[in-house]
Formats: C-alpha cells, structure tokens, sequence
C-alpha cells in the first residue's frame, strides 16, 4: 500500500501483487547505480547526482508522512515501533561502555542523560517520522532516467527520517563542502513538500542522529579491537583508522550545530584517547588518501555489521 501511495517518487512502481503475497515491480533496466559513478573518474558528475539523490530522499520522506492511513506509526506518536527502536539503542550502552572503557574513558552521568535523549528521539520523532529506504548503499541507488531510484528495500521502515540522511553524514566519508550541499539539497526537498522545519531544528536532529550512528557503531564489538586491529572492508582500509575518522568528522560537524555538550566533550575525549593509544601506521597520509578517494568501499560491511 505504501508503494502505491509513493507511486511517481524515487521508489520502482509497482506494478501488481500476486496472490502468493510477491510484488511484481517494474524492471529498471541496466542503469548505471550512484556505486558506479563514484568509482568512476567524473568528479562533477558524481557530486550533481548526489545532490539529486539527496533531493530525491527527502522529497520521499516529506511526501511519505501523507501515508498515515497504511502507516499508522506516522502520526508521530509513541507508536510500539520506535519504542522498539529506541530500546534496541538502550540495549547497545553496555556494549559502548566496553568500548569506551577499553580506551580508558569513563561515561559519566551527563553523557548518560544525552544518550537518553538521543533514545528519545528514537522513540518520539514526532513531525520527522516517515517510510525510510533503511539501506542506502549507493549500489542501491539506480540511475533510472527519471532520476535516482531506491532499490533493494529490505530494510525499509517506518523510523525518523534522518535515518537515511547519516548516509552522507556518518556512513560514507565525504568531504564536508559536498555533505553540507547534500543537507542544503535534502533540505530544500523536504521544506518544498510542505514540511515546516527550521534551520535550528534541522540541525539539531541531523547532530542528533550523528551522534546516535557513531555511538551504536562502537557497540558491534569494537572492543575486540583494543587486542587486535582488523580491516575494514578491504585490505589496507583498518577499523581502527575508520572509527578515527568517523569520530572526528562527527566533532567537526557538531561543533558549529546545537549539540549536547555531554556527548561532544565525551567523544572528544575518546578521540584524544585513540589518537594516543592507536599510533600504528594505520593513519597515513596514503591509507587516509585511498579512504577518501573510494568513500563507499566501506558503506556494505557497515551495514552488515549494523544489524538494523
């Protein structure tokens, strides 16, 4: 039902159901996927579609919030789904406590109160909650001729609507000139199908669920890597140089953003910690350079390992 009600947004039409429960979509053809772009050598070319990808997502997710007769979870309630979501996040703490103990740093009461907050915002996301694609592995955004298209939606489910956004905000390294433009694009989108949000509030929520991202990843047993450093999803690329990075990149973009000072003072914290504590060569200048030329080569195991 809800791809019926989605029908002409960035989503496969579907064309009919049959009576074994399958859905029968329309064939996309062989389009070229956002993967195949970035790996390729147009630079221009790539950063244009992912502003339409970006503007593409959030003109769904805006247009998605009108789906409340077939997703009564989109009134913004309390609904039993995101309670869900925001339990499973609770149940991540001792998981990070681990994490950040083995580093040497100590939550503290005012970090917990953040995090609860963050639990929150899972559980409440009022005017954000809408149908998110889950999974937005950019092999999973085909270039129809129409525009981006969002394939492969196992994952998709009713969540706040940022959720998808920390793809180019936690997930892929991008350079921060091309997310702040993807945030403009996403933005424009969303305030353009009548969503009212302000600046302040959207950078809120985007810090917000940051911060969720960074903190679930230290939950999938990145203690084990105080032991014994692993790659990250090909050789050459190390976890440890990864949680690095994406722990920086969050500090630099909450700096300038409404954030809980809890939460930042703590993460800078752990960075300082992993900066002193990790000084292998696993953060050269040519393994960060070979990061930052195929941002996407990590974004497949992420979602592997993020269990969600």
């Amino acid at each position: 039902a809800g791809l019926v009600a989605l029908a002409g947004l960035a989503v496969p039409k579907l064309l009919t159901v049959l009576a074994s429960g399958a859905l029968v979509m329309e064939d996309l053809g062989a389009a070229a996927t956002l993967d195949d772009l970035l790996n390729g050598s147009d630079r221009v070319q790539a950063e244009r579609m992912l502003l339409s990808t970006a503007a593409a997502l959030g003109e769904l997710h805006a247009r998605a919030r009108g789906c409340r007769s077939h997703y009564a979870t989109l009134d913004g309630s309390r609904d039993q789904f995101f309670t869900e979501q925001a339990t499973r996040f609770r149940q991540s703490l001792p998981d990070i406590a681990r994490f950040l103990a083995g580093a040497g740093v100590a939550a503290d009461a005012a970090f917990n109160s953040g995090f609860e907050i963050i639990a929150q915002n899972f559980a409440a996301p009022g005017n954000l909650a809408t149908i998110t694609v889950g999974d937005m592995a950019p092999s999973n955004v085909m270039l129809a001729n129409r525009g981006p298209v969002f394939i492969d939606l196992e994952y998709c489910a009713t969540r706040h609507a940022f959720y998808d956004a920390m793809f180019w905000r936690c997930i892929c390294p991008f350079p921060p000139d091309v997310a702040d433009a993807m945030d403009n694009s996403y933005l424009d989108a969303l305030r353009g199908e009548g969503l009212k949000i302000s600046d302040t509030q959207f950078a809120a929520q985007m810090v917000l669920l940051a911060g969720h991202r960074l903190l679930w990843m230290f939950s999938w047993g990145m203690h084990a890597l105080f032991a014994n450093d692993r790659d990250w999803a090909r050789p050459g690329q190390s976890t440890r140089t990864m949680l690095r990075r994406y722990t920086a990149d969050y500090l630099q973009f909450s700096a300038s953003r409404p954030h809980d000072v809890a939460i930042r003072r703590l993460l800078a914290t752990l960075h300082d910690a992993l900066q002193a504590r990790w000084h292998e060569p696993t953060t050269d200048a040519a393994g960060m350079a070979t990061v930052e030329a195929q941002p996407f080569a990590v974004f497949d195991a992420l979602v592997q390992r993020s269990g969600d």
